[in-house]
């Protein structure tokens, strides 16, 4: 088939088009760095590109509420750690004043230190991180125990969501250690007792508290042992909110970002092409002026 210099013309202007539109898509690609800048320029990576985006949102969310219970466990943890070196004291004096060597005036010494005691683990019962308190429970607004370490909260436990059905604790259960959940016995009516043992000078007596004593440090070490096992578990749960992160922002850099090097070749390219299409065009053009003066 015979090609009119009207048709060669109608294709260089095509390419001159084309190649318009191609050197254009490359310097907005520079400019901006993203491959697309619509949906409408590619549909199918822009629904990726918003799919992962959307992941990465939930990933940061995740993480946020991960690290906050993270940081309320390690304050709960840190708290617990000066009650047990509390009670071991506790447990100090009431295993030496036990021994019917000492008298009436070295034991109502020793009432006073434990009376202190008492009310330094009482302080660090209502201890308070961000308006909220650690040993409160689920509604945990308030102070949990009074003067007297009668415990107003509930034993409930406030748990959040880090991931899709899926929780993790962010406080221990209410009351705890401080008061047995089985028995209802509290750290404070122990002390209590021993303070009265050894006020009223009673060796029988405060021999009689030395085990309940220990069972209140056997109840630290075991929230303690708790806190200890939900921290396994939010590292394991941060690391694979990492990997997801990585995996999200690798198919966003493979879809949404430009590829520098190729998009400057494709950019050469297009100028290229424009030149040798505006070149057809103009020696059509004086094709076309010589016939009109032939």
């Amino acid at each position: 088939m015979r090609v009119s210099t009207s048709m060669r013309f109608s294709l260089a202007q095509g390419t001159i088009q084309k190649r318009t539109q191609e050197l254009v898509k490359a310097q907005e690609q520079i400019a901006t760095g993203a491959k697309i800048n619509s949906l409408g320029q590619d549909p199918v990576a822009g629904r990726k590109i918003l799919r992962e985006e959307t992941s990465l949102r939930e990933i940061e969310s995740r993480r946020r509420i991960a690290l906050e219970s993270e940081l309320n466990l390690q304050q709960t943890d840190a708290v617990l750690a000066d009650v047990s070196d509390a009670l071991q004291r506790v447990l100090e004096v009431s295993i030496r004043l036990g021994n019917d060597t000492f008298n009436a005036q070295d034991r109502g010494i020793a009432a006073s230190e434990v009376t202190q005691i008492r009310e330094r683990i009482a302080e660090l019962a209502n201890t308070e991180r961000n308006g909220r308190f650690l040993f409160s429970g689920l509604g945990n607004t308030s102070f949990p125990f009074d003067a007297d370490g009668v415990f107003s909260g509930d034993s409930k436990q406030l748990m959040v969501p880090i991931g899709p059905d899926a929780l993790v604790a962010g406080t221990i259960v209410g009351g705890e250690p401080f008061i047995d959940s089985a028995t209802g016995e509290s750290v404070f009516t122990v002390l209590r007792d021993l303070e009265s043992a050894l006020r009223g000078d009673d060796g029988a007596g405060i021999r009689e508290t030395v085990d309940e004593v220990r069972k209140q440090i056997d109840q630290v070490a075991g929230s303690r042992q708790e806190i200890g096992h939900t921290f396994e578990r939010l590292e394991n749960i941060l690391n694979a909110l990492s990997r997801a992160e990585i995996t999200a922002n690798a198919t966003l850099q493979q879809e949404r970002d430009t590829d520098f090097s190729k998009t400057v070749l494709d950019l050469q390219e297009s100028e290229l092409g424009m030149r040798s299409a505006l070149t057809i065009t103009a020696r059509l053009n004086e094709l076309n002026l010589t016939n009109f003066l032939g």
